[in-house]
């Protein structure tokens, strides 16, 4: 697997979204409080289910997002890095030694991250202009359902996200219309000076200076 900038858009969200605190929580305060996140350190674990596949894919590995810089290492199957600034990305392949990079603002980028930025923005306007949304809590957690109004040209048919009440989402279901569909389980830690360091290392490497 290669990862996308609908890859990043898509763990953003769950990195933003923060677990509501009491049963009348509303889009409008989640989103406030995804607006507030400072820096996090997550580790997954990516689930595809697809037809053409007689077992479902899986990769794990981490993510690291502070307020200028992003990066996620793909540790399993195969190692793949990717780490971006406001401005630019920079992908490396450290089996094949596959250096790429782009800006964030290209015709690719942009195309990519169109179906996700209202969410990653905390824009409720174009959220509810372009979802629609439902957010329902219990006692144990909070979900977060969105739906696509113009469904020909949408992404996914469906957007999943949950969480434990008094924590961050820990878990996203992305569905298409052909019936295939990807979970993502996450596991948040706290971003220390040892976190700092190994993001540090990591921009190095996958930026090949």
């Amino acid at each position: 697997m290669q990862f996308s900038i609908k890859h990043i858009a898509l763990l953003i969200i769950t990195l933003m979204l923060s677990s509501p605190t009491w049963a009348e929580e509303t889009l409008a305060t989640i989103l406030s409080t995804a607006t507030q996140q400072t820096s996090s350190i997550i580790d997954y674990r990516e689930v595809r289910h697809l037809q053409l596949l007689t077992t479902p894919w899986q990769g794990t590995g981490r993510i690291f997002i502070t307020k200028e810089k992003f990066a996620i290492v793909q540790q399993s199957p195969d190692r793949i890095q990717l780490v971006a600034n406001q401005r630019r990305y920079w992908f490396f392949l450290p089996q094949r030694n596959i250096h790429r990079s782009g800006s964030t603002k290209s015709s690719m980028a942009t195309g990519k991250l169109g179906w996700f930025k209202p969410i990653i923005r905390g824009d409720r306007e174009a959220i509810e202009k372009n979802y629609d949304v439902r957010v329902s809590t219990t006692d144990k957690g909070w979900q977060l359902d969105l739906e696509p109004k113009q469904t020909t040209s949408a992404r996914y048919s469906h957007i999943t996200v949950k969480g434990e009440i008094g924590a961050t989402s820990n878990y996203i279901l992305t569905q298409m219309a052909d019936g295939d569909h990807t979970e993502w389980f996450f596991q948040s830690h706290p971003f220390n000076h040892f976190a700092d360091q190994a993001l540090t290392k990591l921009i190095k490497e996958t930026r090949g200076y």
